[in-house]
């Protein structure tokens, strides 16, 4: 590896660690100056993309992402975050256009998999969502995200059995993922004894929750407390 190449390396690393720290500006001021200084390090169009991505900077991100594309016809994790881009536009043609290109060039990617699965969810097309996220699944079964979708699919095809077993599996790998206890609410009529019901009452007290965990298991409880007729507690 010669001494260019370790240098461009070294400075995308450092606009990788400002982009995990969600210093999305500073980032792309320095993935920009990167470019200008080493043009053909394609690694570094991508990464530009995702900070304009990040900051809902959606045509100068699809701009790099097709650089990178162009310069790495095979590139298939630009080929996606360009896909998802498109998708952040509510582009759904031209988002499952690259999540196709994406998953022909490396079938084993599920990003793209799961992706797609999302895109035929938001078209109702729900069978073919589930085949995407069944997909997904079949080459890493821990994408608790992509059970989630699962489960909402198969919850808008009234089959709440099965959208059943699915949250449940989720807040076996994440319990702190309480959006699964929302969902899981709306697929289950509850009693006074109901186990999940006590689940969600004992973790509504966990102080390390966020704002938006909190959100999710109030919505959760309060299905519950309809459900048992406990109206007072369902409104607070």
């Amino acid at each position: 590896m010669n001494n260019l190449k370790i240098e461009a390396e070294k400075e995308a690393q450092i606009i990788l660690n400002y982009f995990k720290a969600k210093d999305y500006i500073s980032a792309e001021v320095k993935a920009k100056k990167l470019i200008k200084k080493f043009p053909n390090f394609q690694a570094v169009y991508n990464l530009l993309g995702l900070c304009l991505q990040s900051q809902k900077k959606f045509l100068e991100a699809i701009k790099y992402y097709k650089i990178a594309i162009q310069n790495n016809p095979n590139f298939f994790v630009a080929i996606n975050n360009l896909g998802l881009t498109y998708h952040n536009m509510y582009d759904l043609k031209n988002a499952q256009h690259y999540y196709e290109r994406a998953i022909e060039i490396n079938p084993k990617f599920t990003h793209p998999i799961s992706n797609l699965g999302n895109v035929k969810k938001e078209l109702n097309n729900y069978e073919e969502a589930i085949k995407c996220y069944k997909l997904a699944l079949s080459i890493d079964n821990k994408l608790y995200i992509v059970i989630h979708n699962l489960g909402l699919a198969y919850q808008a095809l009234g089959r709440f059995e099965e959208s059943k077993k699915y949250f449940e599996s989720v807040l076996k790998i994440n319990t702190k993922f309480t959006r699964a206890d929302r969902s899981l609410s709306m697929s289950l009529k509850y009693d006074i004894n109901n186990p999940h019901l006590k689940i969600m009452e004992n973790k509504i007290k966990d102080q390390s929750l966020n704002d938006f965990q909190k959100i999710e298991l109030h919505f959760g409880l309060g299905k519950a407390y309809e459900d048992i007729k406990n109206y007072k507690k369902s409104f607070e």
